[in-house]
């Protein structure tokens, strides 16, 4: 019976020392914002259409004459309150649908959240936009990690994942813990650099008719209370199981 209990307490032990590891929690997100800009009317927003489109054009002889990139918000506090943490995320992917393809692949960068997805325009652009995002008050890439570059886009008519952790070996994480502190994550979608394909890749975004096509969606895997001890938590432990033992080693001599 003695040895029950010691047993007992041991476990018990443990378990007040060392953080609760949790079973692994999916999460799936819809943005709270999502626009495309244009090179060719820097002041216009097109939050408010029902298409996200990525890509460039070219003259004739091979001049870039207009780029439209895509930005994408997503509201992390779910898995914030859920206890996620930038080292207990497991998988973070954009799934995009895509309805128009020039066959090549597009880059995921993360980028500043201080925008909006814009006015409601009846599902129109909004010329001289007094609010959302434009080309001109875009946030900056310069600095920003490169997460992933996509799949090969191509066909048409199906969701696409791209693996936001791709890159995390060479990056770090310190881009997401920075965005579980602020609360959201923003993705922006543009083509490499050096690109030579004239044309636009269009997706479905949050404003499509959901029985034509589906908005972005990010899902998220994380185990809760995944961490590591402290030192000193540590220590306490193996002073506790070593009395533990040496209790236990007394009463057998008894």
């Amino acid at each position: 019976m003695r040895r029950e209990r010691t047993a007992a307490a041991s476990v018990a032990l443990v378990a007040l020392l060392l953080p609760g590891i949790g079973a692994a929690t999916a999460v799936s997100i819809n943005p709270s914002d999502d626009a495309f800009v244009y090179s060719a009317n820097p002041t216009w927003n097109y939050g408010d259409l029902a298409t996200l489109l990525v890509g460039q054009t070219f003259s004739g002889d091979g001049q870039l004459t207009a780029e439209r990139r895509t930005f994408i918000k997503f509201d992390l506090g779910n898995v914030i309150a859920g206890g996620a943490t930038a080292s207990s995320i497991t998988a973070l992917e954009l799934q995009l649908y895509l309805t128009t393809n020039q066959g090549g692949v597009i880059n995921a960068y993360r980028s500043g959240d201080g925008w909006e997805n814009g006015p409601a325009n009846g599902g129109q652009a909004t010329p001289n936009s007094p609010t959302g995002i434009t080309w001109n008050n875009m946030p900056s890439l310069a600095g920003e990690p490169l997460l992933a570059v996509s799949p090969t886009l191509s066909p048409n008519g199906q969701y696409y994942t791209i693996n936001l952790l791709a890159n995390v070996g060479s990056i770090g994480t310190d881009w997401l813990a920075a965005d579980l502190v602020d609360g959201y994550l923003s993705v922006a979608l543009s083509v490499p650099v050096g690109n030579v394909i004239s044309g636009y890749y269009y997706f479905c975004s949050k404003e499509a008719n959901p029985t034509a096509c589906g908005g972005p969606v990010l899902n998220v895997t994380y185990t809760p209370g995944q961490s590591v001890p402290e030192p000193g938590t540590l220590a306490l432990l193996v002073l506790g199981l070593a009395g533990l033992g040496l209790s236990r080693r007394r009463v057998t001599a008894v």
